[in-house]
């Protein structure tokens, strides 16, 4: 049997989906409201993103594991490179990297090409740790999928390439100010 698809037991009322109420809303016009679609999804994101945090401690502020995620996705960096990933100033990073540093997650090299600079690296244990971060935070959200409609399931999975979309977009342009 399968469970409860978490949403109204009765057929979803307009503008609402199986996964929740307005999950795509419609102007009075039936046009696509891309603005309230825009806030609902910020909302959210935010607030999936907070709670996780909360429900999976690392014991690094939050500062601190953007910048260890960033080492490792991107990485080997400069300290100035991750400062504009994080789109920090260089002395807020480097107290970030100071601290992953001393927990022996990130380490830093002579940079060959200047004697001036350092490279950073996520260590083994960062990568130990990076790992299992990761799937507490991928176990606790797998516990809660699979409470829901697997149709419903199925439409989150195809939203996925859009919200991978729209945040390769706004990284590749993290200076952009939307329009007035």
């Amino acid at each position: 049997m399968n469970p409860p698809d978490n949403a109204s037991a009765a057929a979803p009322a307009a503008g609402a989906s199986a996964v929740g109420p307005a999950a795509a809303p419609a102007s009075p016009t039936g046009d696509l409201d891309v603005p309230r679609v825009a806030a609902e999804l910020r909302l959210v994101v935010g607030r999936l993103a907070r709670k996780l945090r909360e429900h999976s401690p690392s014991g690094l502020t939050p500062t601190q594991l953007s910048a260890l995620a960033n080492i490792d996705e991107y990485g080997p960096l400069r300290l100035t490179a991750l400062a504009a990933r994080e789109a920090v100033a260089p002395p807020t990073a480097s107290r970030a990297v100071d601290a992953l540093v001393g927990h022996g997650l990130v380490t830093r090299e002579a940079d060959p090409d200047d004697a001036r600079s350092t490279i950073l690296r996520v260590s083994s244990q960062g990568d130990a740790f990076l790992a299992s971060w990761r799937q507490s935070r991928d176990a606790l959200l797998a516990s809660r999928l699979v409470t829901f409609d697997p149709a419903a399931v199925e439409r989150l999975a195809q939203t996925l390439p859009v919200l991978r979309a729209v945040l390769d977009s706004l990284t590749a342009d993290s200076s952009a100010e939307p329009p007035q």
